[in-house]
């Protein structure tokens, strides 16, 4: 006699983590000082994290890189640290004997999302910052041209204008600059 067996299926993998964007890391001043933005959104931060300063440490001594665990990464509001993403060192203790190793101890990361704080970024508070994005690209060369009122460019020699940017450019440059 023959039963039917039910199986779970395997749970799908986790989702990729996300892209890590260009970033910088600052010890003085704050991230809007140096024209960067705070980083103020915990996957982001953890990335960061993750690949600029976690890849090589065990702060735990577990013998585990940090980057590999995962470490809390607490959303704070506060005005007595830096804004946006840094990381707690262990050397903050040594800096500051009043710092409170919370219950769960090192590695760990902030963010702090009160963008107007006071504190500064340094040894001990490091801030990651997001460079800003590139420019966009100048607008394409304003070719030479004439406008034709009767007839069309063949019947006097000149090539019609067939892609989207270069007529953009005319446009823009003669046409559409003089009108409300």
């Amino acid at each position: 006699e023959s039963f039917p067996c039910f199986c779970l299926k395997p749970p799908p993998p986790p989702p990729p983590p996300p892209p890590v964007p260009p970033y910088v890391v600052i010890k003085m001043g704050n991230c809007a000082k140096y024209g960067f933005e705070d980083i103020v959104d915990e996957p982001t931060c953890r990335a960061v994290m993750n690949n600029g300063y976690y890849n090589t440490r065990d702060q735990n001594s577990n013998g585990k890189i940090d980057s590999t665990e995962m470490y809390p990464n607490p959303v704070i509001d506060s005005t007595g640290t830096p804004p946006g993403c840094w990381p707690v060192d262990p050397i903050v203790q040594e800096l500051d004997p009043n710092f409170v190793v919370p219950d769960f101890g090192f590695p760990f990361a902030c963010v702090n999302t009160n963008l107007h704080s006071p504190a500064y970024c340094s040894e001990s508070f490091p801030c990651f910052c997001l460079k800003p994005p590139p420019p966009p690209p100048p607008p394409p060369p304003v070719p030479p041209y004439v406008v034709i009122k009767m007839g069309n460019c063949a019947k006097y020699g000149f090539e019609d204008i067939v892609d989207e940017p270069t007529c953009r450019a005319v446009m823009n440059n003669g046409y559409y600059n003089t009108r409300d």
